[in-house]
């Protein structure tokens, strides 16, 4: 029988759970999930985060998901940390350039004409 990647994850959380571990190290856990499934998993993990008191090592590119998630961040460019802290104030005033690089290269809905576009290049 085949479990379904919302599935895998949710097994993948109960397994790491039974340890009763301080700390869940998650690589893109969401990264391969439809968006419905996404939002049960982040909801799940966020509830998790604050029943428990866990904490997680969230790696992802979706800042999205790390803004609803995280309490800090810590952004990397070429393998170190260029900057760290509280996910807010680095998302909404970022002092590094690659931060704010990051920020930019996240599409905005354009509602004049119901298209996606950067806001910048990266390159």
């Amino acid at each position: 029988h085949m479990l379904s990647g919302g599935q895998r994850q949710r097994a993948s959380l109960a397994r790491a759970l039974v340890l009763k571990p301080k700390l869940i190290i998650a690589d893109e856990p969401v990264s391969m999930l439809d968006v419905s499934i996404r939002a049960e998993i982040l909801e799940i993990v966020k509830t998790l985060k604050d029943k428990f008191q866990i904490s997680y090592l969230y790696i992802t590119h979706d800042l999205s998901t790390a803004r609803y998630i995280g309490d800090n961040i810590a952004i990397m460019f070429n393998g170190k940390i260029v900057e760290a802290g509280p996910i807010d104030r680095v998302l909404l005033n970022p002092f590094h350039p690659y931060t704010q690089a990051l920020i930019d290269a996240v599409p905005e809905i354009n509602t004049d004409n119901n298209t996606l576009q950067n806001k910048t290049n990266l390159y």
